[in-house]
């Protein structure tokens, strides 16, 4: 299978020991770019009742070299409603309790 990807993702392919560690850095790449455009969502709110100009401020913003360039937008996506559940499942199934 990652000979296949590897013909048509220009960004290459990156291996892993399992697809456990595949879905698992899936789970956090979209929980992480979902908590940063709806934190700018909010922030953007907040910039409009204070007639502040958002993207005024992620261009000032990105002026910084360790600047994540996250605008307000849409959160979610079609596999958005699979990872929540990824999650708890797991834990039940590996009988992991949380703190």
């Amino acid at each position: 299978m990652a000979a296949l990807y590897g013909e048509v993702v220009e960004a290459g392919v990156h291996r892993v020991s399992s697809i456990m560690v595949a879905e698992a850095a899936k789970v956090i790449e979209n929980t992480q770019r979902d908590l940063n455009i709806a934190l700018m969502n909010e922030l953007a709110i907040i910039f409009g009742k204070l007639g502040i100009d958002t993207n005024e401020v992620l261009e000032a913003a990105g002026t910084k070299w360790n600047f994540l360039k996250f605008k307000p937008g849409l959160v979610g996506g079609h596999c958005i409603g699979v990872d929540p559940t990824t999650s708890p499942t797991r834990r039940r199934r590996s009988a992991i309790t949380r703190r």
